[in-house]
């Protein structure tokens, strides 16, 4: 796995979001990130709209992305990663603790 600095651009749904990885030596890649072992309801559903809410007061302060060692992209060409805000919080496993999401296995 490796991580990296990420600016957060917007928040898609519960569980993907917008930004801008900082690969290092000036180097950036905008692209969606898929929030890794995490699945939240679609935002069409009633709890879409709860659980997009509560990741965006999640993603606070400084914030980082580690990628899936064995595979950092998803079958949409997402970036699939494990995000963590304000050097501390696990996104992830946050928003599955909360219950605003379920824990999916990667595959």
């Amino acid at each position: 796995m490796y991580t990296y600095n990420l600016t957060l651009i917007r928040v898609k749904d519960g569980d993907t979001i917008e930004g801008v990885i900082d690969l290092g030596f000036r180097l950036s890649y905008k692209t969606s990130i898929r929030l890794a072992e995490t699945f939240a309801p679609e935002l069409k559903t009633p709890d879409g709209p709860r659980s997009k809410e509560r990741l965006e007061q999640l993603l606070v302060g400084p914030l980082t992305v580690r990628t899936v060692l064995n595979r950092e992209f998803e079958k949409y060409g997402r970036v699939l990663g494990y995000v963590t805000a304000n050097t501390t919080v696990d996104v992830n496993k946050t928003l599955v603790l909360e219950g605003y999401a379920t824990k999916e296995p990667v595959k």
